[in-house]
């Protein structure tokens, strides 16, 4: 997404700060301290972790698009993919393989992108006439140790799910691992699916199948809101904008590799 942000701003006679702010509110507040001070022109939110009715009020005075996530009342300018429909694609991929005893490893539950995954991890199931269980379901926080954990405790069940879809690749790597210290065979044994097609997911033993994000047309397409919002001063007809993901399928799902 960096790439895509720059690549907009540069062409358009803007240098690009970058902070990170390891999902702290306290320290996203902090930047947005930079906004308020005149030192920068706009922000742009790949996380937002600040009070929304904070953030939202303060959208208002300055110009301010997220990234990836979004509020659900199209408050702040956004730019995203469905979550919902590509958690729902990839657990029908689990579901069309055979396996109808599915374990879902969310991300922190406070985020609106975990909640979008459940929704249609559970949808999927639903549709299928296929029960959700909530042992199936375990809390992660999209990092590989949290991955590791929730899938020891998926693994440790009378009768462990057969797949498990993790909401990023970086769990899915952690889960694999798990899987693998349980003596699990991943796929034959387990399956286990990732979110992102982050790098590492494709030299990762196994591959990762995943749901990949258009991760420079959404940096691009957050860089050009932006300016839109700085050029007509807050006056937008459209604010949210869904982006297409696709579905890489790899060797960790135990199908054949190819696209969707």
């Amino acid at each position: 997404m960096l790439r895509g942000i720059e690549y907009v701003a540069v062409e358009n006679g803007y240098q690009v700060l970058l902070g990170d702010t390891e999902n702290d509110e306290d320290s996203e507040a902090s930047y947005t301290e930079i906004l308020k001070q005149r030192l920068a022109d706009g922000m742009i939110l790949l996380t937002a972790r600040m009070k929304e009715e904070k953030l939202v009020e303060m959208a208002k005075s300055y110009p301010i698009v997220l990234g990836c996530e979004y509020y659900e009342n199209e408050s702040i300018p956004s730019v995203t993919i469905d979550n919902i429909s590509s958690a729902r694609k990839l657990t029908d991929h689990l579901i069309n393989l055979g396996h109808t005893r599915i374990g879902h490893i969310t991300g922190p539950m406070n985020v609106i992108l975990s909640k979008d995954r459940l929704k249609g991890y559970l949808q999927a199931l639903s549709t299928k006439q296929i029960e959700s269980q909530s042992l199936l379901i375990q809390e992660g926080d999209f990092t590989y140790d949290s991955g590791y954990k929730q899938m020891i405790k998926l693994l440790s069940l009378e009768n462990p799910p057969t797949a498990v879809f993790a909401a990023s690749d970086q769990m899915a790597m952690g889960a694999i691992k798990a899987a693998k210290s349980r003596n699990y065979r991943v796929p034959e044994d387990v399956v286990v699916v990732g979110f992102d097609n982050i790098e590492m997911s494709s030299i990762f033993e196994p591959s990762i199948t995943t749901i990949a994000q258009p991760k420079f047309s959404l940096g691009k397409k957050a860089m050009e809101l932006l300016l839109n919002i700085i050029d007509s001063n807050n006056s937008l007809i459209q604010k949210q904008y869904v982006l297409n993901d696709e579905l890489i399928i790899r060797e960790s799902c135990g199908a054949n590799y190819e696209k969707h």
